[in-house]
């Protein structure tokens, strides 16, 4: 990742009288003139999630050579991650139980230079069971509705004849 430059913009004005004072500044944008042409990758996705792995790809331009991916945990800051190098549009990661990432990606163009830095995409990892635990995955419609069971925001009870 690039450095963090600090720009400083002032603005002077001369008050007037009436409307000759007034100031207005709308729309001011600053960019970065990066000489690593191209498509910045595109269509982050992930293929595959685990307890302790993930599957992260996207799409690249032909002017990058490799990639660097950043992890980040939500809450965390891509400025503070180290990335990951690596020479395909693909890549498997560990990640921790239950956690929630972004993620992003920056070409590297044969310069050098890197691309504007791409995402984020989100995904959370999958649930691992405690130990000492019996932890079951219940999907919509498996448990019927012939138990009793009621729905959302009434009254919970469970009447069933044994």
């Amino acid at each position: 990742m690039k450095p963090i430059i600090q720009i400083y913009l002032q603005f002077d004005y001369t008050s007037g009288n009436s409307y000759t004072g007034d100031v207005a500044i709308d729309l001011i944008e600053v960019r970065s003139c990066i000489s690593c042409p191209g498509v910045d990758p595109s269509f982050l996705a992930v293929s595959s999630v685990s307890t302790d792995t993930v599957n992260l790809n996207w799409l690249g331009s032909s002017n990058h050579n490799s990639w660097l991916v950043y992890l980040v945990p939500s809450g965390s800051s891509v400025s503070n991650t180290t990335p990951f190098f690596v020479t395909n549009d693909t890549v498997s990661l560990r990640v921790s139980p239950s956690t929630t990432y972004n993620f992003y990606v920056s070409g590297i163009c044969i310069s050098g230079d890197t691309s504007l830095l791409a995402g984020p995409y989100s995904f959370t990892s999958a649930f691992q069971c405690p130990p000492n635990a019996i932890c079951f995955t219940y999907n919509t419609g498996d448990i019927p509705t012939e138990y009793g069971v009621s729905a959302a925001n009434s009254p919970a009870h469970v009447s069933t004849t044994l």
